[in-house]
């Protein structure tokens, strides 16, 4: 169901909301609208003290993150607004798995199993399949 739900929005923001609102105002918008409804929903003593007890090495942890993710929805929204093709989605979203088992398996020791090292290369697979009219020289 959440693959779906972000599919949708995907498509959604890709066809309708992307030709009124740049990707820097899509994202500043999401950003404004989650602030809110994170406040009134998720506010609470427990929260403020759990902040509270947050590591200046948490802090950068939380901060680095969230730049990826900003930087990552930025460069997201730019590639859907410039291909008019909803494949440009089927393209980005699958090596999100591609690189986070990549990252997670150098960077955290994360063990790989044969199968998802086979997935691993069927998502690249498929991208090139997904691509395959746009390689030089094979139509």
């Amino acid at each position: 169901m959440a693959s779906g739900l972000w599919g949708i929005s995907a498509v959604m923001e890709q066809k309708i909301v992307l030709k009124k609102f740049s990707s820097f105002q899509l994202l500043t918008y999401r950003a404004i609208i989650l602030a809110a409804v994170s406040l009134v929903f998720f506010s609470s003593s427990k929260t403020l003290e759990h902040i509270k007890s947050l590591s200046r090495k948490d802090w950068g942890n939380f901060l680095l993150a969230y730049l990826a993710a900003l930087v990552g929805m930025y460069l997201f929204f730019e590639l859907l607004s410039r291909d008019s093709k909803s494949t440009a989605i089927a393209i980005v979203q699958p090596m999100l798995i591609v690189f986070a088992t990549v990252i997670s398996f150098f960077f955290f020791d994360e063990r790989l199993k044969p199968i998802e090292i086979a997935g691993i290369f069927a998502v690249i697979l498929g991208v090139i399949l997904m691509n395959w009219d746009k390689i030089p020289g094979i139509n």
